[in-house]
């Protein structure tokens, strides 16, 4: 039985449209681990909200220091404070603090996309020197590293990240403020990728961040020592991804193409807080909630990859150029007469397709 040249050719075409096909979706297999969004894989920079709470906290401890002793009535409470006739709490310009914390993301599977579950655990240090009355200006460091999982056995792999960074902050009048930072951030990734044969395929790379964020806010009183506090911050984010060429499976290695990208992220949101002064310290409970907005700001988002020793080069579009998200967490600040501040506070982030939850501890001392 003879086959005619016409189906002969159909046949090719369609087995060319299939390998096609196959080595596409591999590559997006690749590629989806950029797909998920940016703080859910390579959540480097510390994110915005995550800076923005930081901030406030320090700043809190640092306009509210000075007015404990007078608050809770402690007069010249220790003989040091009697030597050196300073109140508690009084006179003091330099803050530090640390902050362990802990994170877990979840990423569900949907349109084509595997799905994945990360977690993450960091320190964040912080120094902030108070200049005048009004402004304060300090630095930021922290490490993580992070773990993730992806579904249907497409991958796992991790990342360590070390950022650091300046932050500033300005009391305006009628209880106003506004604050900034700038951030640099080096990650280290290694991955693994199962391949159909059974093989493993992997591959490390670094990658780099810089961001500006820009904030502004205010206090209003209400009643019964209770604040209304709505916020507003902007950053912008660029991410350098380098090169990097996996190893491991012959014939089915991947390399990957240099990839920069840039996004805008904006956070809208309010917190309640309630004061209640005590012998020696004063406990502020608060709530905050607020809107998340990232925004990429290239059309072209897209990873380029090829097989090693193959001219052809998939573009794979990533739809992660908008993502929107609603943040909520909860603490409560404690601020000793003798200048410690403690902090604790569980919140979280959530979208159609992504969860996250996080928890934090801050222990801080004012000299």
């Amino acid at each position: 039985m003879k086959i005619s040249v016409t189906k002969k050719l159909k046949c090719l075409f369609y087995l060319g449209s299939a390998l096609y096909a196959g080595t596409n979706l591999i590559c997006q297999a690749e590629a989806s681990k950029f797909d998920l969004g940016q703080d859910s894989v390579i959540p480097t920079v510390p994110s915005l909200l995550q800076t923005s709470s930081t901030q406030q906290v320090l700043a809190a401890a640092l306009k509210s220091m000075p007015t404990i002793a007078k608050a809770i009535g402690a007069k010249e409470s220790t003989a040091e404070e009697k030597s050196s006739g300073k109140k508690a709490g009084a006179d003091r310009s330099f803050y530090a603090s640390i902050q362990p914390y802990s994170s877990l993301t979840n990423v569900t599977k949907h349109s084509g996309n595997p799905g994945l579950r990360s977690t993450t655990q960091g320190l964040v240090a912080n120094t902030q020197y108070k200049i005048t009355n009004s402004f304060s200006l300090g630095i930021m460091a922290m490490t993580s590293k992070l773990h993730y999982k992806m579904g249907h056995s497409f991958g796992e792999g991790n990342n360590e990240n070390v950022s650091a960074g300046v932050l500033g902050n300005y009391d305006l009048p009628s209880n106003g403020y506004i604050n900034g930072a700038f951030m640099a951030s080096e990650n280290n990734f290694s991955n693994n990728r199962p391949t159909l044969s059974g093989a493993v395929a992997r591959e490390s790379h670094k990658g780099y961040e810089t961001m500006g964020a820009l904030g502004a806010g205010m206090t209003v009183p209400l009643c019964c020592q209770i604040n209304l506090s709505p916020f507003i911050n902007m950053g912008y984010v660029r991410s350098l991804q380098n090169k990097y060429t996996e190893e491991g499976v012959a014939g089915h290695n991947i390399h990957s193409q240099t990839r920069l990208s840039d996004s805008l992220q904006t956070l809208v949101g309010g917190s309640l807080s309630k004061t209640f002064v005590m012998d020696d310290s004063i406990v502020t409970p608060s709530f905050s909630i607020g809107y998340i907005r990232d925004q990429s700001l290239k059309r072209r988002n897209k990873a380029a990859l090829s097989f090693v020793g193959s001219n052809q080069v998939y573009d794979i579009n990533l739809s992660n150029a908008k993502s929107q998200k609603l943040c909520a967490d909860i603490g409560v600040l404690v601020l000793k007469k003798n200048a410690v501040s403690l902090y604790a506070g569980i919140g979280g982030q959530l979208n159609r397709w992504q969860q996250s939850a996080y928890a934090a501890v801050n222990i801080g001392y004012r000299f």
